[in-house]
């Protein structure tokens, strides 16, 4: 079996862990479902999915990861309070 690792920023990381944590399942879990979410989108949509990955490549080199929140930030699943919850669980 082949492997790749991602790396993530801090902030990245923690906004995945708490994800996972609230879903009961690892961050593995999440981006297994994110590739098999991928993988169907390209079987759909090819030329749309293969510009993403251009664009999100270009992005990531001169700002890093198009998903980045500053240690400062939340992202916008998240509730301004830190309590939390994910939405219909």
């Amino acid at each position: 079996m082949n492997g790749i690792t991602i790396h993530l920023e801090v902030a990245d990381h923690a906004t995945l862990q708490r994800h996972a944590e609230a879903l009961g399942v690892g961050c593995e879990d999440i981006a297994y479902a994110a590739l098999q979410h991928f993988l169907h989108e390209l079987h759909e949509h090819p030329q749309q999915i293969d510009q993403e990955i251009i664009h999100i490549r270009d992005t990531r080199q001169h700002h890093g990861p198009i998903w980045g929140a500053s240690g400062h930030t939340s992202h916008p699943f998240e509730e301004a309070d830190n309590d939390y919850a994910v939405p219909g669980l």
